[in-house]
């Protein structure tokens, strides 16, 4: 259930019993660490972007 190969994530917010972090709750933290490196990088995105005026696509 991989949303980056093609899988399709639950829109209801229910996970199903194949997740990782239902199989091992330990995964947990490192999930959680993955979420907010994400969200800072998109953050630093955004504020280059109002710095330059400009947007710049990475392919």
């Amino acid at each position: 259930m991989n949303p980056l190969s093609g899988g399709s994530m639950p829109l209801n917010g229910e996970i199903g019993s194949d997740h990782p972090m239902m199989e091992d709750p330990h995964n947990i933290p490192r999930c959680i660490d993955y979420v907010m490196i994400a969200r800072y990088l998109e953050r630093c995105a955004d504020h280059a972007c109002d710095t330059t005026g400009e947007r710049v696509v990475v392919k």
